[in-house]
């Protein structure tokens, strides 16, 4: 009987954390790099834990931040990516050395998690990377649903 017991919270506990999972996980935003020398969503808003992903469409770049985080020596290959997660609040501008003079540069903004941050910087198409493309919560729906029968029926066979 004791085993039943903890076997039944130890699933609604984990029902419960695959629903509230994807509201948990932070936003992946994306800018690409393109053959006509921009960053395609160039502004990114985010919040602190966030992390912004720089995708090479085409052309010879390179992303390098003001506080010297960069992705290396510029590249020509399309699908190059170069990742970054902002773990604190400010501005982060960047550039592409090679195309400075044409004025590739874009600002990445993190908030405070949680204050509303989160816009693709004027690109529409961005992926879907959070919640609303995830199956946990309703897997976890299924499970909360299912463990609660569960419990239900454990309680009746008891009273009998």
């Amino acid at each position: 009987m004791k085993r039943r017991s903890v076997l039944q919270t130890l699933l609604v506990i984990l029902a419960l954390g695959l629903v509230a999972a994807p509201a948990l996980a932070a936003t992946t935003h994306t800018s690409k790099l393109t053959v006509d020398n921009k960053f395609v969503a160039a502004n990114i808003t985010t919040e602190v834990g966030d992390t912004v992903e720089f995708v090479w469409e085409g052309g010879f770049h390179n992303v390098v931040f003001d506080d010297g985080t960069s992705s290396g020596a510029p590249v020509a290959t399309a699908g190059t990516t170069f990742a970054r997660t902002f773990d604190t609040a400010g501005s982060f501008p960047y550039v592409c050395e090679v195309h400075l003079s044409v004025n590739m540069v874009g600002t990445v903004t993190v908030q405070a998690a949680g204050s509303g941050g989160g816009s693709g910087g004027g690109s529409g198409n961005l992926p879907l990377t959070g919640p609303e493309d995830s199956v946990l919560p309703v897997i976890g729906g299924l499970l909360l649903l299912g463990s609660i029968v569960w419990i239900i029926a454990g309680r009746r066979r008891q009273e009998r």
